[in-house]
């Protein structure tokens, strides 16, 4: 759509495509998160002329996004057979070229959940959200406020204690 006008200039069919829908820095392509093959939550590739449409990855995937240089995406992942959560696993952080090829994990920590990753300008780091640590995480890394309740850094000979507004 035309900003000025408001006009639309053209229209390329979404394919499953159905979030999280971002043009890749040199302007050849999109990525999002859409239903192809039968599998939902897939990381895809849209060739902004050819229309054309590429799993990058295949199952329980979001939050994708370009590398500064148009040939790599970061993406986050729940892969399967993971033993955290109860078997549901953790979401990761990957990375893998803009075809699909070279995927490996960034980060990942099993408390945690990880979204949203981006690339710095150089490429050379990458950001992302994680979050809140899981209930058991939560119980092995903290412990409550002898006072007031609050959370607070489990100390390590594990002796009870009072948070900074109580003591």
């Amino acid at each position: 759509v035309d900003v000025e006008t408001g006009a639309v200039v053209r229209e390329v069919p979404r394919q499953g495509i159905f979030q999280q829908l971002f043009p890749s820095p040199d302007g050849q392509y999109f990525c999002g998160t859409g239903n192809v093959g039968g599998k939902a939550w897939n990381i895809v590739r849209l060739g902004l002329e050819s229309g054309e449409l590429n799993p990058i990855h295949v199952f329980q995937s979001c939050t994708p996004d370009w590398f500064p240089d148009s040939k790599r995406l970061i993406y986050s992942s729940r892969p399967p057979d993971q033993k955290a959560h109860k078997g549901y696993g953790a979401t990761q952080l990957w990375m893998a070229h803009a075809d699909g090829t070279e995927q490996h994990l960034v980060y990942g920590d099993d408390a945690y959940h990880v979204y949203g990753g981006q690339s710095s300008p150089d490429g050379a780091y990458v950001l992302f959200t994680k979050s809140w640590p899981t209930a058991a995480a939560q119980r092995r890394r903290e412990h409550p406020c002898s006072s007031c309740g609050c959370p607070m850094p489990r100390p390590s000979a594990g002796i009870a204690g009072n948070c900074a507004r109580c003591t």
